[in-house]
């Protein structure tokens, strides 16, 4: 029986209304791949997602402005000090299970060079076009034993979720893609993502925020869902049918242990035309949808929570390549006059840099209108999260423990109960 989304329970997070298929999608160009393994038999519960912000083909050819974010940095992200110090990426980013990073990295760097000879790209063009990859980890070592080798995804599985990402139309929530063995406030979590339609206020079409997330955060007692504490009431019900020894304050969450905090990966991609300052603020804003669900989920000690966020605009995005065709220096071309490199314009000077500088122009939001986009962010970012906890389904760990789904009727009936719309 398919399970639901958080709409479906009754609650639509936020004021800004969300796109066709209130996914990450809805992002004009964006393709997301997957590929997820379960095998409860070897007790396996592994899988990657990759977020293509401009399309499989388009994203290594077209680099997309990037900030991030770190509301605590016990995690993992490859590929964000390029981003910090550029200021853009050209890589898909991908999400998946802590042990699986080096397997993904390599699979995405064989994959964008492999492309580059198959275009018969010259050295200077394959560079360009090559991005660092953006791997993402959450720690998914609760429901599957990840240090055992086996339990490390293989370059051919990563390469499906690349080949994936060109035909699929969707986004599998919950225990699927990155989200596969991870678990979110006392329940099975994992993928989940959401979109909002933003006014641009002309004539064009409206401004797109889209979100997904990997969550693999927090404790049952923190859950809220509209305000209501959602969390605190399950574990009321599970203490009146004796399925807990104590009252919900003094045992919380039965899985609960310290150090148990857990983590969140944050994708936020949008058409409007941001620069990397902009974005960097874009991404803080989804810390506040974070905050939202997990009410005390504010970024602790031992948690991964990064936050990255992208601009797809066709209107605001980086020129790697010069105008200008260059070759490397020759006796002829790099020889000194004056202590001038003397090579003509556009190319490399003896001294190994380009002696010319070029511009471009690009169109960027209003600063003083960025505040719908802030607001746009938290709400998706909220979405996404209750979304990756209503689509989780039970499921079995390595070492047998059951790790339950969101008792969604419950939900619906306490949303109800407490007029959250």
């Amino acid at each position: 029986m398919a399970r639901p989304h958080i709409r479906d329970l009754g609650y639509g997070p936020g004021y800004y209304t969300p796109g066709a298929k209130n996914s990450i999608f809805d992002v004009p160009g964006v393709q997301v791949g997957q590929k997820t393994i379960h095998d409860e038999d070897q007790g396996i519960h592994v899988g990657v997602t990759l977020i293509y912000p401009r399309g499989a083909e388009k994203t290594r050819l077209q680099p997309s402005y990037a900030a991030i974010h770190t509301l605590n940095g016990g995690g993992e992200m490859t590929g964000t000090h390029f981003i910090q110090d550029w200021g853009f990426t050209s890589s898909p980013i991908a999400f998946t299970d802590s042990m699986s990073c080096g397997a993904v990295y390599q699979a995405l760097t064989n994959h964008s060079w492999e492309t580059s000879r198959r275009l018969k790209e010259d050295a200077e063009s394959g560079y360009n076009h090559h991005g660092w990859p953006v791997v993402g980890e959450t720690w998914g070592g609760m429901n599957t034993d990840i240090y055992d080798l086996k339990s490390t995804l293989t370059h051919d599985q990563v390469v499906e979720a690349i080949k994936d990402a060109e035909t699929r139309q969707h986004v599998s929530e919950g225990g699927y893609g990155g989200g596969a063995g991870m678990l979110c406030l006392g329940h099975k979590g994992g993928t989940g993502t959401s979109s909002r339609l933003v006014p641009s206020g002309s004539d064009e079409d409206d401004f797109v925020v889209g979100v997904l997330v990997q969550t693999n955060f927090g404790q049952k007692s923190m859950l809220h869902i509209g305000g209501v504490p959602v969390g605190k009431l399950l574990l009321r019900d599970e203490l009146e049918k004796g399925q807990v020894g104590s009252a919900p304050e003094a045992i919380p969450d039965r899985t609960e242990r310290t150090g148990s905090e857990g983590s969140i990966l944050v994708c936020v991609i949008t058409n409007a035309p941001l620069l990397p300052h902009q974005l960097k603020r874009v991404a803080a804003r989804a810390s506040l949808g974070i905050t939202a669900v997990g009410g005390l989920g504010v970024g602790y000690n031992s948690s991964g929570d990064i936050i990255i966020a992208l601009s797809a605009s066709k209107k605001c995005a980086p020129q790697v390549a010069m105008k200008q065709d260059w070759q490397r220096p020759t006796p002829e071309t790099s020889s000194a006059v004056g202590g001038r490199p003397s090579a003509p314009a556009g190319q490399i000077s003896g001294a190994g840099f380009r002696r010319n500088v070029e511009t471009q122009t690009v169109e960027t939001v209003v600063h003083s209108s960025i505040d719908a986009l802030f607001v746009a962010t938290a709400e998706a970012t909220e979405e996404a999260i209750l979304n990756s906890l209503c689509q989780g389904k039970s499921l079995k760990a390595y070492d047998g423990t059951i790790h339950e789904g969101l008792n969604v009727e419950r939900v619906r009936e306490l949303l109800e109960q407490y007029r959250v719309r």
